[in-house]
């Protein structure tokens, strides 16, 4: 809890935003509902930003 969270959200996003969604193991996915759901608003929201460069 605490900083230690804030800490490993930006740590996530970071390490996201160089690897992509690739990066992320699929032991973590598998818990998330609706994996597929919220896997495809990354993925849209990475292509509206990589069509604004």
């Amino acid at each position: 809890g605490g900083q230690n969270q804030a800490r490993a959200i930006l740590t996530g996003a970071l390490v996201g935003a160089q690897v992509g969604t690739d990066g992320i193991p699929k032991r973590f996915l598998d818990g998330l509902r609706p994996a597929s759901e919220l896997l495809a608003l990354c993925e849209e929201l990475a292509a509206q930003i990589a069509g604004e460069r």
